[in-house]
């Protein structure tokens, strides 16, 4: 949220040139589109009101693709499921990328659905755009659309059992001329009007990825080397934080477990029963090998990465939908079915949403979300900084604590108006901080705290860094947090303060892919 906050002030104050510099790590579309909405005043319920438009997104775009192949049955059921996914429902509660990444990766192959395997130059054009501003929200974005596109464009080229024209599935009685079957005369009297055209697919295709590059490359081209360097250093942090390796059998079904659930355990064994349904089917439906390979590659490639997480694997979703939708069309008593379904779908929108029923295993159900209330005493911590600054100090945060930390205070400091800075420690080079430790501003830290995770070791140097210094520091203030106590430390008044790069220089992001 700071960087969409920070994107609205340049924006209104038409200061457009400098939003490349904002971040320099993550792509800036999601953070442009909550910009708007800040017209409405600023806080966590009007961003995160962003997923709303990336909501319609994701149903107008599986809800085209099953109509596209199979009709509005198909498409219909494709958009209910994916609606009722417990990743999706629970990730357009919060202010992260994957949501809209998911709709953005369903609305660029719906586009290139529609562009006929770049037949048609104004979809080429809007697949293009959406392929940018897919990458304009993760780098990862290619992983999960140029698969679709490969294979479709592999059938176009290598037709099988399918109408080189159309796509549809040809029988024994299909029109055949040389190699290339069609569904009827006509269709191969207009492939061969088509075939003259060649040229212009190559064309519409060189124009399709020369926008999508256009699209995204004023913000990655100035940032390039500092996001290759970053996304390498995070992808290897697996180990770090004890994710299973590619070596193993736990690293190979990390994301099938993950996909149970993201899905929700009915729609993942029901999903598993559609791949067998879709595939012992012959011969495989140009569309369901689309999807396979959509699902299949991204699969891969994720499990390959060292840094594993749940919802690195959630734009897949949407075709895991699909397949689904397309097995239950050859379901007696459809509507009984989807009547379950939805039923079931809605008990687990009440688990991710009010934390009731709570079953207690994730992979049988949804682990309850319950609404929290809870005060971390974040503006109260900020006015005691501001009471006793002098202007211009930094302020480190010793615990990597998940909602009261240096990114937390320092959003909130942004949105305040505050004038000091804020860092997370343990995203600080030590040996600076130790270096400039009593040149820093104020300290903050809780207690009691046990250190652990990826940052645990780096957090306990701090602590004992800080423990060996404390004499050094004059304590101001400690707030009661609901879990623990937060204590604010000044260092007595210094003739010179530090300057941020003094600490910042070459900062990780500690975010993965």
């Amino acid at each position: 949220m700071t960087y969409s906050y920070i994107y609205f002030k340049l924006i209104s104050t038409l200061r457009f040139g400098d939003i490349i510099h904002v971040s320099n790590y993550y792509p800036p579309l999601l953070h442009l589109s909550s910009a708007p909405l800040y017209i409405f005043g600023f806080s966590e319920d009007i961003a995160i009101a962003t997923n709303i438009l990336y909501y319609f997104i994701l149903i107008f775009s599986v809800y085209n693709i099953g109509r596209h192949f199979w009709g509005r049955e198909a498409g219909t059921m494709a958009a209910i499921l994916v609606s009722l996914y417990p990743a999706l429902i629970k990730l357009q509660r919060e202010y992260l990328i994957d949501f809209a990444l998911t709709s953005m990766v369903a609305l660029s192959i719906y586009l290139f659905i529609k562009s006929r395997n770049f037949k048609d130059l104004k979809f080429s054009i809007l697949f293009g755009i959406a392929l940018g501003f897919a990458e304009l929200l993760k780098w990862n974005a290619l992983i999960f659309i140029l698969p679709a596109v490969a294979v479709l464009l592999y059938l176009e080229i290598f037709p099988k059992n399918v109408c080189a024209y159309c796509g549809k599935l040809v029988g024994d009685d299909a029109y055949t001329t040389g190699k290339l079957k069609f569904c009827s005369k006509k269709h191969a009297k207009m492939y061969k009007v088509q075939s003259k055209r060649r040229s212009n697919i190559s064309l519409n295709a060189l124009a399709a990825f020369f926008v999508a590059f256009i699209t995204a490359a004023w913000w990655y081209l100035p940032n390039l080397n500092i996001v290759l360097t970053r996304l390498s250093y995070f992808a290897s942090m697996g180990g770090k934080e004890g994710d299973p390796t590619v070596y193993t059998i736990e690293g190979w079904l990390y994301y099938l477990t993950k996909m149970d659930i993201n899905m929700g355990a009915l729609y993942f064994v029901l999903f598993i029963v559609s791949l067998i349904w879709v595939l012992r089917k012959r011969p495989i439906e140009k569309p369901v090998q689309m999807l396979l390979f959509a699902i299949a590659l991204p699969y891969l490639i994720l499990t390959a990465v060292s840094n594993k997480d749940g919802r690195y694997i959630v734009p897949i979703l949407p075709f895991a939908a699909l397949i689904t939708s397309r097995m239950l069309l050859d379901v007696n008593k459809k509507a009984v079915v989807m009547a379950i379904l939805v039923a079931f779908g809605f008990v687990q929108l009440s688990t991710v949403t009010f934390g009731y029923p709570d079953v207690g295993n994730p992979y049988i159900f949804p682990t309850p979300d319950k609404p929290k209330s809870e005060d971390w005493k974040i503006h109260d911590l900020l006015e005691a900084i501001a009471d006793n600054s002098r202007g211009g100090e930094v302020v480190v945060v010793l615990p990597d604590h998940p909602y009261l930390n240096g990114q937390s205070l320092e959003f909130y400091r942004i949105v305040g108006g505050y004038n000091f800075k804020i860092y997370n420690g343990v995203y600080l080079p030590f040996e600076a901080v130790a270096k400039n430790i009593d040149k820093i501003g104020f300290i903050v830290l809780i207690e009691p705290r046990e250190h652990k995770g990826v940052y645990g070791e780096i957090e306990k140097k701090l602590y004992d860094l800080f423990y060996s210094r404390k004499d050094e520091f004059t304590f101001i203030k400690s707030f009661d947090l609901p879990d623990g106590h937060v204590h604010l430390t000044q260092t007595p008044p210094q003739p010179v303060v530090v300057k941020h790069e003094q600490l910042t220089e070459h900062i990780p992001i500690p975010y993965g892919i």
